[in-house]
């Protein structure tokens, strides 16, 4: 016997964006590398074949992206404004001459990127879009700009749950998919026992409070407690970071390549930020095995709730008590392994791709 069933329209519809070739154009306006363009950097990599991929970028785009691009790298000069007409029309241009099914904007702060999306609703274009950090905005005008733009997106991911209350409080947004981070699924590494080293990455700059964990060596230093610290990145306030650590045994290693290699030199890992979405920095130490302390920002708490040391951001004296936790060889060997376990059953890059994938066939299929 045949039973026939009915198939709805919008079942039909992702039936068939399941089968066919979809043009994605991705969206990168940023010329250093963070955790905004490691994000683009695994989609261009992970997505399924299905997805024809252009990487629409500036022309300084980072090389890790330009090595996750290959062929599809398209470049374009930032628009500085709404008045600066000659670089709209050259991202207009841009956007055109990639023909995308869906563009997907990606946001490192909520006012980033925002004349592409104007760009796509004149265009016409359907596009979804990715929001990092919580930043301020800068007045009720811009507010009610990015208001209106973003209302006529056919999708919106945000990184963690704080991503998510600006979107709607501030912006009006009802409708917003929470995707956390994903990070590549690795062994956790050895680290060092013996000096006890702690490591921390980022740009340089006052974001990532660096300078915070420079005055908890100091404490920690004064104290008689045996401590080294190693930066890895680079930005604005190195010479000033570098002054402030004039006397401690902290390095500043610059730009990182092998980031697992890094993480070996290590006996902890430290994220010291003022402001964070999900940063990939701490997933990375957590899938690496690294005991951590981090600040409570974003969903830092969320992804280290019993599996690491949270702390308030800014208070370098509960970051030295923190750390000094972490100079106890057994705690970090309780805490390394949790946040391995917890990076691999909820951080891996392969649900990120997923989730994402299910907002693209959804921003399609209306």
């Amino acid at each position: 016997m045949i039973v026939a069933r009915s198939v709805s329209a919008s079942s039909a519809r992702s039936n068939v964006l399941a089968m066919s070739s979809i043009r994605l154009t991705i969206v990168v306006d940023s010329d250093v590398y963070g955790g905004a363009e490691a994000y683009a950097a695994h989609l261009l990599r992970r997505l399924p074949e299905r997805f024809e991929r252009t990487l629409l970028a500036t022309p300084r785009v980072p090389e890790q992206l330009r090595e996750a691009a290959g062929d599809s790298l398209v470049t374009f000069e930032r628009p500085r404004g709404k008045v600066d007409v000659a670089r709209l029309i050259g991202a207009a241009r841009a956007l055109r001459g990639a023909r995308p099914d869906l563009v997907h904007v990606n946001m490192a702060t909520a006012a980033n990127n925002r004349h592409v999306i104007g760009l796509c609703a004149l265009l016409r274009m359907r596009a979804v879009a990715t929001l990092h950090v919580v930043a301020p905005l800068e007045s009720t005008t811009q507010t009610a700009i990015l208001r209106k733009a973003y209302g006529r997106l056919a999708g919106f991911i945000a990184v963690s749950e704080e991503t998510k209350r600006q979107l709607g409080d501030e912006l009006g947004l009802a409708d917003v998919d929470v995707i956390a981070n994903g990070v590549e699924e690795r062994p956790a590494v050895a680290g060092v026992d013996q000096p006890f080293r702690v490591g921390a990455i980022g740009r340089l700059t006052e974001q990532k409070g660096f300078d915070v964990l420079i005055e908890a060596v100091r404490q920690l230093d004064a104290q008689g407690v045996p401590i080294e610290a190693v930066f890895a990145g680079d930005g604005p306030d190195r010479a000033a970071l570098a002054a402030q650590a004039n006397g401690l045994a902290i390095e500043l290693r610059g730009f990182v390549e092998d980031v697992p290699a890094f993480h070996g030199e290590l006996s902890a890992f430290c994220l010291p930020s003022r402001w964070e979405g999900l940063p990939f920095a701490l997933l990375e130490a957590m899938m690496s095995g690294l005991p951590c302390v981090a600040s409570d920002v974003g969903d830092v708490r969320v992804a280290l709730d019993g599996a690491g040391l949270v702390v308030p951001p800014e208070d370098a004296a509960a970051l030295a008590a923190a750390l000094r936790v972490l100079v106890s060889p057994q705690k970090r060997q309780e805490l390394g392994a949790a946040a391995h376990t917890r990076a691999v059953e909820r951080y891996g890059v392969e649900k990120m791709v997923a989730e994402t994938v299910e907002v693209y066939d959804r921003a399609l299929s209306r």
